[in-house]
């Protein structure tokens, strides 16, 4: 279908009007199960095609050096994880760890001790605080 044409660089506007198509006569065709069917399937291949060129855009503006770019890359590659990433996995973990403590310890004396033994600290005002369970 023309209007999926990624070579033709006109907007959907002027391919309508080209194809001597209306608004009216699209928004009908998309109300048909098969014409979207298509219409999915036809770009769902056109945006697995484009990872590749998008692959090596991303390599070829690394290679220039890039640094936002190369930091992308080694993040897709797994090279590099975003350090906030990895603060959101233990603050999770910590959380899970947590959690399991709540439910598995009854008794409430053991529960406070370790409530005491474990505290956050407020890096802006140096406070410490307490954990309650």
């Amino acid at each position: 279908m023309r209007l999926l044409n990624l070579d033709d660089r006109r907007s959907q506007k002027k391919k309508m009007d080209d194809l001597q198509v209306s608004p009216a006569m699209f928004a009908n065709w998309k109300k048909n199960p098969a014409f979207n069917d298509y219409m999915r399937e036809r770009s769902e291949e056109l945006l697995s095609g484009g990872v590749t060129g998008a692959h090596l855009a991303l390599v070829e503006t690394a290679a220039t050096g890039d640094v936002s770019a190369i930091k992308l890359l080694y993040e897709i590659t797994g090279r590099h994880t975003s350090g906030s990433q990895q603060i959101e996995n233990v603050k999770v973990m910590l959380t899970r760890v947590i959690e399991a403590v709540q439910r598995h310890v009854k008794d409430p004396a053991i529960l406070q001790a370790i409530a005491n033994e474990i505290q956050l600290t407020n890096h802006e005002s140096s406070e410490r605080k307490e954990l309650t369970f």
